[in-house]
C-alpha cells in the first residue's frame, strides 16, 4: 500500500469499483491473525477509485476516561496514557484498482502507519478479494495465503447508488474527503513529519509508546497529528466519530480549515462539496 506514497507517484489505475461496492460501510466481524473481534468502530467510505477508512476501538472513550477522567479536549489537555490510547487507532485512504469485481489492489496516500524512518513499511501488497453476499454485505478475504489468512465483513449505511465524489488536498498537506451513500469521511495528513527516534517501529503505538518513554512528548504528539472520521452527508456536515475525540460534533469544514482541496473523482449523481469546505479549480 506505500509503494507509490513511499515514492510521490502515483498508481495507473486500470478499473473502478463495481457499481455495488460504492458507498459506506462499517465492518461488523473482522477474523484474522488467530483472533477474531466484532466490535471495532470501523467505516469504509468507497467512491469509484477513492476511499477512506477509519477504525477505532469501541472502548477507547471508556479508556480515556479511565486514565484522565474525562475525554480530552486537544492534544495538549491529553496525559501521556491519553495518548497511548489515541495511538491504538487506524486511519488511511488512497485508491483502489479493480480487477473485475472480485479483487482490489489499495494504494495509500494518506496513512496512520506511515511515517518514513520511524515506523516501519508494510512489505505485504495491500491486495484482496471481494465476494458479495446480497446488496448490502459483502465479504473481503486476503488474495494471498490458502486459505486467506484475514476474513472481514462488511455492511452497508446508508443509501445505496453509485453516485460518488472525492476531493484531494491542493496543497502540501495531503488530505482525502471522500462522500458516498449518503456519508462522508476524511483523512489529513500530519502537519509536520515526526522527528525519528533513531530507530523505526512496527506501528504508531509502538512509536508513541517509546517516544513517552524516552519523554518525548513532542514526537508522540506530532505522530498523532493525522486526523480522520466520519459523518452524514447532509445538514450541518457534522462530524460523527474521529480520531481525535474532541472534533466529535464539530463540522467538517472546521475540521478540514487550513486545507484547499480540488476534485478527484466525481460520479454518477449530482454531488456539490460540503459547505465551506474551500474547493479551488
Amino acid at each position: 500500500p506505500h509503494h507509490h506514497l513511499r515514492r510521490g507517484t502515483a498508481p495507473t489505475l486500470t478499473k473502478t469499483a463495481p457499481a455495488w461496492a460504492v458507498g459506506c460501510w462499517a465492518r461488523p466481524l473482522f477474523s484474522g491473525g488467530g483472533a477474531a473481534t466484532s466490535d471495532d468502530r470501523v467505516r469504509n467510505v468507497q467512491g469509484l477509485t477513492h476511499f477512506v477508512d477509519v477504525r477505532m476501538p469501541a472502548g477507547r472513550d471508556v479508556a480515556l476516561r479511565a486514565v484522565q477522567g474525562e475525554l480530552p479536549t486537544s492534544l495538549d489537555d491529553c496525559s501521556d496514557d491519553a495518548l497511548r490510547v489515541l495511538a491504538r487507532q487506524h486511519a488511511f485512504g488512497g485508491m483502489g484498482d479493480f480487477e473485475g469485481e472480485d479483487v482490489c489492489a489499495r494504494h495509500h496516500v494518506v496513512d496512520w502507519q506511515f511515517a518514513p524512518g520511524c515506523i516501519a513499511p508494510r512489505a505485504r501488497p495491500n491486495k484482496w478479494r471481494l465476494r458479495k453476499e446480497g446488496p448490502d454485505e459483502w465479504v473481503e478475504e486476503a488474495f494471498a495465503g490458502d486459505p486467506p489468512y484475514y476474513y472481514e465483513l462488511w455492511r452497508r449505511v446508508g443509501r445505496r447508488g453509485d453516485e460518488a465524489l472525492a476531493l484531494r488536498a491542493a496543497g502540501p498537506r495531503d488530505a482525502l474527503i471522500v462522500i458516498a451513500g449518503g456519508r462522508f469521511a476524511y483523512v489529513v495528513a500530519r502537519a509536520t513529519a515526526p522527528q525519528s527516534l533513531g530507530e523505526e517501529h512496527a506501528s504508531t503505538a509502538a512509536y508513541v509508546d517509546a517516544a513517552l518513554a524516552q519523554q518525548r512528548r513532542g514526537d508522540a504528539e506530532a505522530m498523532l497529528g493525522l486526523e480522520a472520521g466520519w459523518g452524514l452527508a447532509a445538514g450541518a456536515w457534522a462530524v460523527e466519530a474521529a480520531l481525535q475525540p474532541w472534533r466529535e460534533g464539530r463540522v467538517l469544514s472546521e475540521v478540514v480549515s487550513g486545507v484547499a482541496f480540488r476534485v478527484a473523482e466525481r460520479g454518477d449523481g449530482v454531488l456539490v462539496p460540503p459547505p465551506g469546505v474551500v474547493v479551488v479549480d
